[in-house]
């Protein structure tokens, strides 16, 4: 029953993206429903600053954050975006290939990575239902 409960209602999200293109090609793959009637309801800050002064001042369900922001830069991107996040799970996405990085921000808290060029809506929605339902099993516990 907890988990259709999940999924009967909107997980908000917090993308810190500061590529216009591919924020928008993020909220078009979130645009509808997964397969298990999960809704996503879509913030987008375009700066690592202003994603956290959003997470100061409105509630999340998950953050998708890009390593390569105009105002920060790799590892040190997820460690502040971490240290903001108040256990908020974070999903970290990576546009080269370069998967150092992203891993280096998973052994310091972040839920997963994704590299961007591999992205498709499916895999990005299977991630995030992951991602909330570990966060869920981890709190139960």
């Amino acid at each position: 029953m907890k988990e259709i409960a999940m999924t009967e209602r909107k997980v908000r999200v917090l993308l810190i993206e500061d590529d216009r293109d591919d924020a928008e090609i993020i909220r078009l793959y979130l645009a509808e429903p997964d397969e298990m009637g999960m809704k996503f309801e879509v913030e987008r800050a375009d700066r690592l600053a202003q994603g956290l002064r959003l997470l100061k001042a409105r509630a999340f369900d998950i953050i998708l954050l890009d390593l390569i922001l105009s105002d920060n830069y790799g590892i040190d991107t997820a460690a502040r975006a971490l240290a903001g996040a108040r256990g908020i799970p974070l999903l970290v996405m990576t546009g080269f290939d370069d998967e150092s990085a992203a891993l280096d921000a998973t052994r310091l808290g972040a839920q997963d990575y994704l590299v961007k060029s591999s992205l498709d809506s499916g895999l990005l929605k299977s991630a995030i239902r992951r991602i909330l339902e570990r966060s869920r099993l981890q709190t139960v516990w």
